[in-house]
């Protein structure tokens, strides 16, 4: 039977406010899945490589892409491979973006649990007390700021538009334990702190800010109560609104909880 227990704990989602979409199309107007063989699975087509730890999945194989030349030789070497080669370079700065994030939750104390598509749940507080915890997730968020400002700089070059991260932390009771299905099953925790958590991190994009957190975490890691701005905020599932507080910076919040600063003092 799995092992789960009923704990404090503090939650932490950070997502990258940027999406894209392809879909299909001729030659003309190529696009990322034309070098799929026939038949083939496109799970199957990616070969994953291990560059410094990060894997990257490159779509399609040498063979996909002569079978595309040969159905259209009139299209250019160069407008074949772009298509692929945008996707893998998408998929390579995701991943980059993972490593950042992930970096910074681990440094601060944390545990990454869940990737979720171009973001990251994770976990504070499964070995420490809840003030420690929220005070490392504040921590992973000013560190993830300097990671993901590092790696802006190293991408640079390839003249793409910078990454932009939203944050939301959230503390109170949980479910951890190994969840799931016979031999799927995945350490993770469940309950409201961890929805909570990402509903305000969906709120980051329209307060025009880096970083939205409950006013609970902000007592119980014991920052004053004029530290940062406060508003109340509409959360989904719930019938009374959320005071919460907001950077719009993350870096800012590590000065917030050097020690003897007075934002550090208990409310």
């Amino acid at each position: 039977m799995p092992s789960s227990g009923s704990r404090r704990r503090s939650s932490a989602a950070a997502r990258r406010s940027a999406s894209w979409r392809s879909g299909p199309g001729r030659p003309a107007a190529s696009t990322p899945t034309q070098f799929l063989l026939t038949g083939v699975p496109a799970a199957q087509l990616f070969t994953v490589a291990s560059t410094s730890g990060l894997a990257v999945g490159v779509p399609g194989t040498l063979a996909a892409l002569d079978t595309a030349l040969h159905r259209w030789g009139t299209t250019s070497l160069r407008d074949a491979v772009a298509p692929a080669a945008e996707v893998a370079e998408k998929g390579f700065r995701i991943n980059r973006f993972l490593a950042a994030i992930s970096h910074a939750v681990i440094e601060a104390g944390g545990q990454p649990n869940q990737f979720l598509g171009d973001g990251l749940l994770a976990l504070f507080g499964l070995a420490s007390s809840p003030a420690t915890a929220c005070r490392q997730a504040l921590q992973a968020a000013a560190l993830i700021a300097a990671n993901v400002g590092h790696l802006n700089r190293q991408l640079a070059d390839d003249h793409g538009e910078p990454i932009r991260f939203g944050i939301g932390i959230h503390a109170g009771e949980v479910i951890v334990g190994d969840i799931g299905y016979r031999d799927h099953r995945v350490f993770t925790a469940l309950g409201d702190a961890v929805n909570v958590a990402a509903r305000l991190q969906d709120l980051t994009k329209g307060l025009d800010c880096e970083v939205v957190f409950s006013d609970e975490v902000r007592r119980t890691a014991g920052l004053a109560s004029d530290a940062l701005p406060s508003t109340e905020v509409t959360i989904r599932g719930r019938t009374e609104p959320m005071v919460v507080r907001t950077a719009a910076h993350a870096a800012s919040l590590s000065a917030l909880l050097a020690p003897g600063t007075p934002a550090a003092a208990s409310a």
